[in-house]
């Protein structure tokens, strides 16, 4: 089971379910438009919602468990590794078709 979710009755085939919340929809949206490091998914997710960087990094590996965001390699900058996070083509699809029924553009 995956740490730090709410305790909801759902159908084992149907799990992916407990993942969505405002926190998990505003860091999609903040992926939406391309890779980002921990710092700028949140800050891009500020739009959406307020949370703070540790909201962030356990809703990320959170998305990255059920398949919806991948992290890539991990990368120097500046002496420190960085890691980038992405949506996967399942991630995508979800909220494209959140976008669209919200009428969020960006």
């Amino acid at each position: 089971m995956v740490r730090g979710l709410r305790i909801y009755r759902v159908a084992k085939e149907y799990e992916i379910l407990k993942i969505f919340d405002p926190y998990a929809i505003a860091i999609m949206l903040a992926l939406k438009n391309g890779e980002k490091n921990i710092s700028r998914t949140n800050l891009a997710a500020s739009k959406y919602a307020e949370m703070t960087i540790a909201t962030t990094i356990r809703k990320l590996k959170q998305l990255e468990e059920y398949g919806l965001v991948e992290a890539l390699p991990a990368r120097k900058v500046a002496g420190v590794e960085e890691r980038l996070y992405r949506l996967t083509e399942r991630g995508r699809k979800i909220i494209e078709a959140i976008s669209d029924a919200l009428e969020i553009k960006n």
